[in-house]
């Protein structure tokens, strides 16, 4: 009535009343009336809030990847990022700037920046396994991010979910190991058949010598019955 209204809003969110230009309140959790025709309402979320992204990146041997994360941010300076970004209410408490859109799209922008770093020297094969990497080098990089900080923003968690190749080079790597893994079973029927064809060796070899080795053992009994024969002839001479 009269243009006076009254916000409520929520303690995860920062309110900020404007009147002429100059901040008259602030905080979280904050419920006042004020007069509408006069005044600006800001409500920035304090919370953190999660972000999913996705971007196509092109690796140093010219390959095209898709990376597919989340990274978790967290408001600081709520005054500050009001200042750069809109994140005015009407009288309901809806927006009607644009800064919640806005802002996942620069902290994924800054993300995006930071992973190109590391991905510029990597060929396809060695990006595709990098996850780990890629990840151990964002945290590190966004803590002393200057877009960040002039934000004030923090980015309190991130994760790589994916990393795909294009649909085409998915079918030729997968042909590859495919191929390779096929190399890899022929390798080892060929060694477990060189290895039969070893042992079966060995056995006829082992067959062999005990063959010559009861030849031997029987020739020399020959022998003998044969100087026992003579000797006997010899007596009887």
């Amino acid at each position: 009535m009269f243009g006076i209204r009254f916000i409520k809003v929520r303690p995860t969110d920062y309110v900020i009343l404007y009147r002429k230009g100059k901040i008259r309140a602030e905080g979280t959790g904050l419920s006042f009336f004020y007069y509408a025709p006069s005044a600006n309402v800001v409500i920035v979320p304090a919370a953190s809030g999660d972000s999913p992204f996705i971007f196509k990146e092109t690796t140093v041997d010219y390959q095209e990847i898709n990376i597919q994360g989340q990274f978790t941010y967290r408001v600081l300076q709520p005054t500050k990022l009001a200042g750069l970004l809109d994140f005015a209410v009407d009288v309901h408490g809806r927006y009607t700037g644009d800064g919640s859109e806005k802002l996942p799209v620069r902290l994924t922008n800054v993300i995006q920046v930071t992973i190109r770093e590391k991905l510029s020297a990597m060929d396809l094969r060695t990006a595709l396994k990098s996850g780990s990497d890629l990840v151990t080098h964002v945290k590190a990089r966004v803590k002393d991010n200057e877009s960040l900080a002039a934000l004030g923003i923090e980015i309190v968690d991130f994760a790589i979910l994916k990393i795909s190749p294009t649909p085409e080079m998915s079918r030729a790597l997968e042909a590859s190991a495919r191929e390779t893994l096929l190399k890899e079973a022929d390798e080892a029927i060929y060694v477990r058949r060189n290895l039969g064809v070893e042992q079966e060796r060995k056995i006829k070899e082992n067959e062999l010598q005990t063959q010559i080795a009861i030849e031997e053992k029987n020739r020399k009994i020959r022998e003998e019955q044969m100087n026992i024969e003579i000797a006997v002839q010899e007596k009887k001479s």
